[in-house]
């Protein structure tokens, strides 16, 4: 799980080395290291006021930490694998989701336990506070959506209509609908007042992993194992789009904050940027080498981090990445230019993430990255490492160290990341103005 901090300046991310790492989103410094967890860490949230973390661990515990200093708060405890942490809107509140088949309920000041949500009768993949702070929806392996009061924790309704397990829930804007995600195929719309069920969007023809509305609330993403993304229009019911690219399941997808653009992530190690009016396909970003398992954007749309099972998390520039896009295709001819990114290195794979509203800081489940360098865009095309040579093409461009024994390379946006057997990792930064190639 990754997550940015609301100023957008620190990154959480959650590992499966039991700790959670805090970053400088601007810059990519580590931070902080959060140790104190004894199991993978699944699950990492930063409250509103962005001077706390909330992590959720498979050691049963949930920690608060103090997001300026590292230092742990509060070890609040399930008996079952934490799976997923939600902070209400005001930083006030906590939810936790386990393995336990409960939900609970806990003082982000304190850390003390307030309720203790029992009701479901298997375990919980999936909770969410409404925007408004007074409720809190949780999906669970019994095929139940359940309604919280998030003052009293008394149970409000239970949603009852999935045939199979509830992977995802989530609210719209104004609170006043929420959407499931199955592993029935099926996305159901609920009022979140009566529980009633609205709307059975049937499309998908394997489970439905992922869940997002608009910032506007017209429309709703659902990500899936059959590979596609799929637009319904969240008041209707009505299938808008199908997005099919993906070679393999989608197991994310989020909005851009304006509304224009859908980031999706999946099995076949791509991030992909879509026209959420149109459903066209604007970029594929490839560098991950494992499956995708998170997407979030930066608060102000210019940033995406996506979280890997290669253990990293990388953060891409948006913007620039669709400029270079358009200038690969053109006729002007090659240029190189490189620019600085970052690829965060986690012990284990990174399922979740958020950005901080600030952007420089990503919360996951294995902690808080930090993001503080410019981001991945899209590769330099025929740019390779071999006998010691940096290439672009079939011409040699630069002469690396011959006490530096190449052991792998990676090229994303404007940047050439070279790792060395004695432990050392060069970037090389090109510029396409200056370096005019012909091949």
């Amino acid at each position: 799980a990754v997550a940015f901090s609301p100023d957008s300046k620190q990154i959480a991310s959650a590992s499966q080395d039991s700790t959670i790492k805090l970053w400088n989103a601007t810059t990519g410094d580590l931070q902080k290291t959060l140790a104190g967890h004894l199991g993978w860490v699944s699950a990492v949230a930063f409250s509103a006021d962005g001077k706390q973390i909330a992590s959720g661990s498979k050691d049963s515990t949930v920690k608060l930490w103090n997001a300026t200093t590292g230092d742990l708060q509060k070890t609040p405890g399930h008996s079952g694998r934490v799976r997923a942490v939600a902070f209400s809107l005001d930083g006030k509140q906590i939810a936790s989701a386990s393995y336990d088949d409960t939900v609970e309920l806990w003082d982000a000041t304190t850390g003390d336990l307030k309720k203790a949500l029992a009701g479901h009768s298997g375990w919980v993949r999936a909770v969410a506070f409404s925007l408004d702070g007074k409720q809190i929806a949780s999906g669970s392996q019994d095929s139940t959506v359940k309604l919280w009061d998030a003052t009293t924790g008394d149970l409000q309704k239970t949603l009852a209509g999935h045939s199979n397990w509830v992977w995802a829930v989530a609210f719209s804007p104004d609170g006043k609908q929420i959407a499931s995600g199955s592993h029935d195929s099926t996305v159901k719309l609920w009022n979140a007042t009566t529980g009633e069920l609205q709307k059975t969007l049937v499309g998908h023809s394997n489970s439905v992993r992922a869940i997002a509305f608009s910032p506007d609330g017209k429309q709703i993403a659902s990500g899936s194992h059959d590979t596609t993304i799929k637009l319904w229009d969240a008041t209707t019911g009505d299938l808008q789009k199908t997005l099919a690219g993906h070679s393999g399941w989608v197991r994310a997808v989020a909005f851009s904050p304006d509304g224009k653009q859908i980031a999706s992530g999946s099995y076949d190690s791509t991030v992909k940027l879509w026209n959420a009016t149109t459903g066209e396909l604007q970029k594929t970003l490839t560098g991950h080498s494992g499956w995708v398992y998170a997407i979030a954007f930066s608060p102000d749309g210019k940033q995406i981090a996506s979280g890997s099972d290669d253990n990293t998390v990388k953060l891409w520039d948006v913007a620039k990445s669709l400029k270079v896009s358009k200038l690969l295709g053109s006729t002007v001819g090659s240029h190189l230019k490189f620019r600085t990114w970052r690829e965060i290195k986690t012990s284990e794979p990174v399922s979740s993430l958020k950005f901080s509203t600030n952007s420089q800081y990503l919360v996951t489940n294995l902690g808080i990255l930090a993001n503080t360098q410019s981001l991945i865009s899209e590769s330099l095309e025929n740019l390779w490492v071999g006998n010691q040579w940096i290439y672009y093409g079939a011409m040699p461009v630069f002469l690396l160290p011959s006490d530096f024994e190449v052991g792998c390379h990676d090229v994303r946006g404007d940047q050439l990341a070279i790792g060395f057997h004695n432990g050392r990792v060069l970037t090389f930064d090109i510029d396409r103005e200056k370096l005019k190639l012909n091949t």
